[in-house]
């Protein structure tokens, strides 16, 4: 009997085992490909150029939302000069901290070497944090996934040791076991029996 319940503990907590790999991979392939997609974004910006912040423009969004953030935003225009020529270029991203530059100041721009125009401000920039964000993904979902199989696994365990331990009680009269299950047919017990008769 202790031999059966530990076998079949063994197989349920190798399909645990194979489940929460299997999920851990999938989860892991699937946030691997959104960093590689970042990484192959914020590499095309190999080139660091030095710019001029020459205007801002401030925005205020537009929802149809009541409870959305219609918080003052800023976009920025800056200027620099590469390969001998000029180039004036607006932020894509959007930022709430209206002080984050004054016209005037000067900042590093990281810009694509054939296509000038198209660049990104590390110190505006999501790049990196989604790149963080998604490394910090695929840590948290294979942590989950590993403690929800130990937890399920801990279960396993403890019902197999209760049927164990329960399995070794003594016989009660009447063929019950003390677990409330029929007593296992044996030969002694059989013989009892009849002595009692």
């Amino acid at each position: 009997m202790e031999q059966i319940l530990k076998k079949s503990f063994l197989i349920k907590a190798a399909v645990v085992i194979v489940i929460v790999l299997a999920l851990s991979i999938a989860s892991s392939v699937r946030n691997y490909s959104k960093v590689k997609e970042k990484l192959d974004e914020k590499n095309k910006y190999s080139e660091e150029v030095t710019a001029r912040v020459s205007d801002i423009d401030e925005l205020i969004p537009v929802s149809a939302d009541k409870n959305a953030d219609t918080s003052h935003v800023y976009k920025f225009y800056y200027t620099f000069t590469y390969n001998g020529e000029e180039y004036t270029v607006r932020s894509f991203d959007e930022v709430k901290d209206k002080n984050k530059y004054k016209i005037g100041d000067e900042t590093k721009l990281m810009i694509e070497p054939d296509n000038p125009k198209e660049f990104y401000d590390p110190a505006t920039s999501q790049i990196d944090d989604a790149e963080d964000l998604n490394i910090g993904r695929i840590v948290k979902n294979v942590l989950t996934f590993v403690i929800i199989g130990a937890v399920v696994i801990a279960l396993f365990y403890h019902s197999m040791q209760k049927k164990i331990a329960a399995a070794k009680m003594p016989p009660v009269p009447g063929g019950m076991m003390p677990n409330g299950f029929p007593q296992p047919y044996s030969p002694e017990n059989d013989q009892d029996q009849t002595q009692d008769k």
